[in-house]
């Protein structure tokens, strides 16, 4: 599996720059990512804060871990 090369502050960072308006290419290009990359982790991560992405982290290691 594919591991973010971004931390969790600076996912939520950028989604919060995109809800406050600005533009999303603009975004993209400072962030180094593909529109397909944003809009995933906008799905995926929407209103989360890190620390709910952390926990959401850890949820999903330990049901890893319970399915080995």
């Amino acid at each position: 599996m594919n591991t973010s090369c971004f931390t969790d502050s600076q996912i939520t960072a950028i989604l919060w720059q995109a809800n406050a308006g600005n533009p999303m290419p603009a975004l993209c290009h400072e962030s180094g990512t593909s529109n397909a990359t944003f809009y995933k982790e906008c799905f995926k991560l929407g209103g989360m804060d890190a620390s709910l992405m952390a926990r959401r982290r850890s949820w999903k290691r330990e049901a890893g871990a319970l399915r080995r």
